[in-house]
């Protein structure tokens, strides 16, 4: 007759002794306390905060409904995206009520990618909560409407256009004097989009507006870089460089009042006070017994100023 021994309990079986032993004390402090079934109130208590914890952002009955750009890009090289409609679609957000106060509603916007059918000119597309893009964090889409847009495709094509960048706005003012901005001379950039639009763009000589430079409490001149930002109905899908270097001068209001001086007023240079304005004279009496000279009076000689006077007497008196 073989011997029965006890097996040692696996590391499963000593952590269920372990808990074992935990809730135990746990159980008979409850029942004494809250009654009988102390011990599931305490559980169903806890597991309703546990509950209400995870799904408060969701759960909320407050709800937003605001209108979302639409962004379609292309995912080839040769075709690009030139309209789609709807542009905007309606988009329903819900969450708390702090939660929609602090939302960037500015940055909310519906992102889609495609891949044009082969000589395809226009194409629906789906879209839904699972494209609405930018930060919706502890807020969930509710809904999106309408639920499908219209694209319309064109051939890409490209141009290298010179001088074809605006210069940037100045916003604000430096301490003292005045700004101004200029650009590279010959600025090129390579502008990539739809061969209709481009041709429309270029023939009307629009020039590609730019961010504003901040001048506000400037004080020397300075270099920085401006963003290039076509128009949203242009077709332009890139611009190469993105970004453009500017030279921004300030310029003293002491330097532009010199300037001022130098153009309207003449500089004494050798002289330092003007000489003083002669008083007019007197006409004088005709003389009754005057006998004319035979060669005119030689004509008076005007002085600069600052010049050095001649000399001898520039008005000879003239012979009785």
């Amino acid at each position: 007759m073989e011997r029965e021994t006890d097996a040692a309990p696996g590391l499963f079986g000593r952590l269920l002794s372990l808990a074992g032993r935990a809730v135990h004390p746990f159980e008979r402090a409850a029942r004494r306390v809250l009654g009988p079934d102390g011990d599931l109130k305490v559980l169903a208590a806890a597991g309703a905060i546990v509950l209400y914890l995870l799904v408060r952002p969701v759960a909320a009955g407050i709800e937003r409904t605001v209108s979302v750009p639409v962004d379609v890009q292309s995912t080839t090289n040769t075709v690009t995206v030139v309209d789609t409609k709807p542009s905007t679609v309606s988009v329903t957000l819900r969450g708390t009520a702090e939660d929609l106060a602090a939302f960037n509603w500015d940055a909310l916007r519906i992102e889609r990618s495609t891949t044009p059918k082969e000589n395809a000119l226009f194409d629906d597309l789906d879209v839904g909560p699972k494209d609405v893009t930018n930060g919706i964090n502890r807020l969930r889409v509710v809904a999106v409407s309408p639920s499908r847009v219209r694209v319309e495709y064109d051939f890409m094509s490209k141009i290298i256009a010179t001088n074809f960048v605006a210069k940037p706005k100045l916003v604000g003012r430096p301490i003292q004097g005045v700004a101004s901005v200029s650009l590279p001379t010959n600025l090129a950039v390579t502008v990539y989009g739809s061969v209709k639009k481009l041709g429309a763009f270029s023939s009307k000589r629009v020039r590609l507006p730019t961010d504003s430079v901040d001048v506000e409490g400037k004080t020397e001149s300075f270099d920085t870089l401006v963003e290039i930002n076509p128009p949203p109905d242009s077709g332009i899908t890139r611009v190469e460089p993105a970004e453009v270097p500017v030279h921004v001068e300030i310029r003293t209001r002491a330097a532009v009042d010199a300037d001022d001086i130098h153009v309207s007023a003449p500089i004494l240079l050798k002289s330092e006070e003007e000489p003083a304005k002669a008083e007019p004279a007197e006409p004088a009496a005709p003389a009754t017994n005057a006998v004319p000279s035979a060669e005119p009076a030689p004509a008076p000689v005007l002085e600069d100023v600052g010049s050095v006077p001649p000399e001898g007497d520039p008005f000879p008196d003239e012979e009785p």
